[in-house]
């Protein structure tokens, strides 16, 4: 029915934006190591430590940029589901069960 259908694109829109907000967490997460392998370098300087320190700068890139591509995919596929959800609520109302 009308019902089942709009409730199904809904449960698939709750699960896009819970994806969202999960790549959101996973760039705020590889920004804050990102300003953290900054710190470890200016503390403590070139030493043994460096190696540490690049490799966190390098993973925290990585972590910033998996999340940013999430996210689009994520907001892309809420867009589908608008559109969706927007075309099958012209076309049949309550009235047709």
């Amino acid at each position: 029915t009308f019902l089942a259908r709009s409730r199904t694109v809904l449960s698939n829109m709750r699960t896009a934006l819970a994806k969202g907000r999960t790549h959101l967490a996973l760039i705020r997460t590889g920004l804050a190591f990102l300003s953290l392998s900054i710190g470890f370098f200016r503390l403590f300087g070139i030493s043994w430590w460096s190696i540490f320190d690049a490799a966190l700068g390098i993973f925290s890139v990585g972590m910033t940029v998996a999340g940013i591509r999430g996210y689009v995919q994520s907001t892309r596929i809420l867009k589908s589901l608008e559109v969706k959800l927007s075309t099958e609520g012209n076309t049949e109302t309550m009235a047709d069960l």
